[in-house]
């Protein structure tokens, strides 16, 4: 019987075969084999991780039956995890650069288990972020393969979708079982995100709104990212984040069919938000098209903050978020090509004034101005 283990003496295309084979039994033993040899291979490089995801990809091509192909995307997303020696990202970033070269050649009989095996890989990526405390830096390193992969103008429309449909609902997700986790381990009912690596996680999507070329790009984004920020933020009311008892008490209530227990907001800072949007807006890279629709969403995110009018210098003061800087107002302002008619229109207001306080012309021996 053939091996299917890795190894240094195996050939790629003989793992290739396995992973892929029609057979069940031999494709879960090779996943259980690849598992083992990523657990024990630091140092993998990211062509062999290429040929590995190239096999894991026809792995879920042939695989039948929504059962089993659910306990493989959930089995094959996981294997992130596996990846040793700080090669999880690169694991990551090669999983969506086969995906992007090979979505055009599905079908759409097979799309639902694919979408499956993008869900399951998003939510272990953003897990593996919370087991590293939600680091920025982590977040931005995951944040520039989205960025790069399935939010590139030249990647696959589908793909750029999911991720902009499924974003906030993995991070809220994610975000509340590593706070119950937490809330388990003693740590307190506060946990979960920290605001720098979630807004980290939202940029490549602020980036997008000034990027996209497509005017439902821009609108997909603005309907299934910043819109649920918004709304869960005026639902919160501004007010100190819910105790995890107090959610399982509500959670209770609901259960017996008197009160729906509400979504827990992502702790994402508005304000800093905000001022993501506006460093887009006012950008050189942010197409002319998109920084009217950007520049407006960013007030509406500016005025969800609770920034104060530009007079309140006390709320500032006692922590209020300040608005925008008014140099950078006017800039963006002259780059989308308003400063223009007021201009002009305080140049004729000047001209009149001017000709009104200019004393008359000497008169002619008729009477006429000369």
């Amino acid at each position: 019987m053939e091996s299917t283990e890795f190894g240094p003496s195996s050939q790629p295309f003989q793992f290739g075969q396995l992973l892929a084979s029609n057979d069940k039994v031999t494709r879960d033993k090779a996943v259980k084999s690849l598992t083992r040899h990523l657990k024990r291979s630091p140092h993998i490089d990211e062509l062999e991780l290429m040929r590995i995801w190239k096999a894991l990809f026809y792995c879920m091509w042939h695989s039948d039956k929504p059962k089993v192909q659910a306990e493989l995307a959930e089995t094959l997303g996981a294997l992130v995890h596996a990846a040793r020696g700080g090669k999880h990202w690169l694991f990551i970033r090669v999983f969506w650069a086969t995906m992007v070269r090979e979505w055009p050649g599905l079908d759409r009989l097979r799309l639902n288990k694919f979408y499956q095996l993008l869900g399951r890989q998003l939510h272990h990526s953003i897990r593996l972020l919370a087991a590293t405390g939600w680091a920025a830096d982590d977040a931005r390193r995951l944040g520039a393969i989205w960025k790069e992969g399935p939010l590139a103008a030249a990647s696959p429309a589908g793909l750029k979708y999911f991720l902009i449909d499924t974003i906030v609902g993995a991070l809220r997700e994610e975000w509340r079982a590593d706070a119950d986790a937490d809330a388990d381990a003693g740590a307190g009912g506060g946990g979960g995100g920290s605001d720098d690596g979630l807004l980290a996680l939202l940029e490549p999507f602020c980036w997008l709104l000034g990027a996209a070329r497509e005017g439902i790009v821009v609108q997909k984004v603005e309907e299934k990212v910043v819109e649920p920020l918004l709304a869960a933020a005026a639902a919160d009311g501004g007010g100190e984040e819910p105790r995890i008892d107090e959610l399982e008490e509500e959670e209770e209530e609901g259960s017996d069919g008197e009160a729906a227990a509400p979504e827990r907001p992502l702790p994402v800072d508005l304000a800093q938000l905000a001022e993501a949007l506006f460093a887009v807006a006012s950008g050189a890279d942010a197409r002319e098209t998109n920084r009217p629709r950007l520049y407006a969403l960013q007030q509406r995110v500016e005025e969800a903050a609770g920034a104060p009018a530009a007079d309140d210098a006390p709320a500032a003061r006692n922590g209020a978020a300040p608005r925008a800087d008014p140099s950078q107002v006017d800039r963006l302002r002259k780059l989308m090509g308003g400063g223009g008619g007021k201009k002009k229109a305080k140049r004729e207001r000047d001209a009149t004034a001017a000709a009104d306080d200019a004393p008359p012309a000497p008169k002619g021996k008729k009477g006429k101005r000369a």
